[in-house]
Order: structure tokens, then C-alpha cells, then sequence
């Protein structure tokens, strides 16, 4: 994996590495198969950032699409492959923002968020894979990602821990871009 960051880097420019500890009761991100994900900042003709949620999500609860990086696959790979299944639109890579490395009390393994800046060249927004789920789409000025942030962070209830998880990447990427 080493080697493939570093050829990432050295295509697309070096990326934020972080390291966040979640708290102890978070959502669990290893409970899949998977060990890393791709976060797909996608920058609209608009200039504004594309989010989404899906129909099993607290209302109003939209993120930056993200996908899962398969078992043996690049994390380039996955980051092409996730970008046509979610929207189907043709993309430029603009920067390699970030690697973010995430850590439970209760695991010791990590799972990693690999954040791409996406520009839109061409195509119609759509979901190609109905197994995603998506159910809605919104665009987000660059410096709402830290309200986004803020607002998945504050979810309540069963959806604590994944809202605390999934508010990182916001966090992190709202930084680097303002």
C-alpha cells in the first residue's frame, strides 16, 4: 500500500495524513470486510461540493460519497470504479487531499479514508449501482463542510457513532479546502 501512496502522491500531490481515535462506542468501521474507502470531494461545474444521503439515513443527513476499496483492488481502481457507480459522471483527479487513518478502542486494526478533490468534466448525474441506496444529492459551498461536519457529529442516538466516523473526512477536508 506504501508503494501505491507513494505513487499517488507523486501523481496527484501529497496528501494530509491523519490519525483520529475514535471514542470508545463510535461506529465500527472494520465490522465489513473492508479496510479502507475512497472519499470522493467532487466539485461541481458549480463549484460547489456534491453530497448525498440514502434512504436509510437520518433526514437531512448528507456526506461526501464515499466507496469501499474491494480486496485486492488499487485504491486508484476504487476510486474510479466508486465514482461512476455513484454518479456517473467523468472526473479529473484535482489534488490527493488525504489518507485518514482510523483507530477503536475496541480493535487495534485500522480503516483508512483515502480523500481524491474530483473537478466535473462531463456527464449526468445518476446512480449506476441501486445497491447504494442514494437517495438524494445537494451541493455544499466549500465552507459548509464544516457545518456538515458538525451536523454528523451531532447525530443522536443509533446514529451517534456513525455520525461521529463519518464527520471526520468533512472535518479534515473542510480544513485543507478553506
Amino acid at each position: 500500500m506504501d508503494d501505491e501512496i507513494a505513487r499517488l502522491s507523486a501523481r496527484y500531490g501529497r496528501p494530509l495524513f491523519v490519525t483520529e481515535s475514535l471514542p470508545t462506542g463510535a461506529f465500527d468501521p472494520l465490522r465489513s470486510a473492508r479496510t479502507g474507502e475512497v472519499a470522493m470531494v467532487l466539485l461541481r461545474k458549480s463549484g460547489r461540493v456534491l453530497l448525498n444521503t440514502k434512504e436509510f439515513y437520518p433526514d437531512g443527513a448528507f456526506r461526501i460519497p464515499t466507496g469501499g476499496i474491494h480486496p485486492g483492488e488499487s485504491v486508484e481502481a476504487a476510486l474510479w470504479r466508486e465514482t461512476k457507480e455513484e454518479t456517473n459522471l467523468e472526473v479529473e483527479v484535482v489534488r490527493f487531499l488525504a489518507v485518514i487513518t482510523y483507530h477503536t478502542p475496541e480493535r487495534p486494526k485500522a480503516f483508512t479514508t483515502y480523500a481524491f478533490l474530483l473537478r466535473e468534466v462531463s456527464g449526468d448525474l445518476k446512480v449506476n449501482d441501486p445497491d447504494e441506496r442514494i437517495s438524494g444529492w445537494r451541493e455544499a459551498d466549500v465552507l459548509e463542510l464544516k457545518d456538515v461536519a458538525e451536523r454528523l457529529a451531532g447525530l443522536e442516538g443509533e446514529w451517534w457513532g456513525w455520525g461521529v466516523f463519518r464527520s471526520v473526512a468533512h472535518r479534515v477536508v473542510g480544513e485543507l479546502l478553506t
